[in-house]
């Protein structure tokens, strides 16, 4: 072993600083969802071409925008993505 990741392991003292980071960790109950919108990558391929998709996506977007100002608003928490 290298002499200065010797030196390096012996000055952070694993067995000590383990416990220690373990102690930090906190666990919280989290609800999380996955939407997987059928067609939406065929959607936005089309959006590049077609008028119709892309104000379909525009659409998406202030539907998105609203909710976001509304939850923003009303004080309730949330994550955006």
């Amino acid at each position: 072993m290298d002499q200065e990741l010797a030196a390096y392991l012996k000055h952070i003292d694993l067995l000590r600083a383990i416990p220690a980071a373990a102690k930090q960790i906190r666990y919280e109950e989290r609800v999380f969802a996955f939407l997987d919108v059928l067609g939406w990558s065929k959607l936005i391929a089309d959006s590049v071409r077609h008028r119709a998709a892309m104000r379909l996506l525009a659409g998406v977007q202030l539907v998105l925008r609203a909710d976001h100002e509304l939850k923003a608003r009303s004080g309730i928490p949330f994550v955006s993505a």
